[in-house]
């Protein structure tokens, strides 16, 4: 990962001025990186798993949750808010999904009402290493996503009927989207709805995990 001369600074001043507690820089990937067909940079679920960040848009308030491989924080929110999650985020031999402890801590102060604010200036570029731009990394890191993100938000929060403590909805999404893979033929349309369908299996699966029937056995 490289970064540009004034990452740090442009990173870091909106917290001296005080303007904020909590700054997102853009992620780029690496200069000389060259997307497959099947990668549309233009979309951000595609894009998710290089840990590429660039909103089309100026400097300002930022209502999403960064991206921690480019993010900075006042020391005092740690201190009133507490810290990362532990039983998120890498842990190794644990089984669980290795995500959300970045994006949980972004918006756990945005819920607390914080003040967040996106710095394009403060430009990294993430590498791109062989094995994470193949399709097989991307399905497994947003399968493993959806499932960190049922354990950090729990189910939707517009589920309503349920099979086997199942929203019947998320089968309605995986149907929905297996057709639109089946049926697509631009390469990078059709692999992400390949996304969708492991995204939703991903939920579908962790929602059988925390039925109570599931925890019991």
């Amino acid at each position: 990962m490289t970064v540009e001369p004034t990452w740090l600074q442009n990173l870091t001043a909106p917290l001296y001025r005080e303007e904020c507690v909590g700054v997102a820089g853009r992620i780029l990937p690496e200069k000389n990186f060259s997307p497959p067909r099947w990668i549309s940079l233009a979309d951000r679920d595609a894009t998710a798993p290089l840990a590429i960040f660039n909103p089309d848009r100026e400097a300002g308030p930022l209502n999403t949750s960064p991206y921690g491989a480019n993010m900075a924080f006042q020391k005092r929110v740690f201190e009133k808010y507490g810290g990362f999650r532990t039983d998120l985020g890498p842990l190794p031999g644990s089984g669980n999904p290795q995500k959300n402890e970045d994006s949980e801590f972004g918006q756990r102060l945005l819920a607390a009402g914080e003040m967040l604010r996106y710095e394009p200036s403060a430009v990294v570029y993430h590498a791109m290493p062989p094995h994470r731009v193949r399709k097989e990394y991307f399905l497994a890191w947003w399968f493993d996503k959806s499932r960190a993100d049922i354990q950090t938000y729990g189910m939707p929060v517009d589920a309503r009927w349920f099979v086997a403590h199942i929203p019947l909805q998320l089968f309605r999404r995986i149907a929905v989207w297996t057709l639109r893979w089946l049926v697509t033929f631009e390469p990078s349309r059709r692999f992400s709805s390949k996304l969708k369908v492991w995204l939703y299996a991903g939920q579908i699966l962790e929602c059988h995990r925390q039925s109570p029937k599931s925890k019991r056995s």
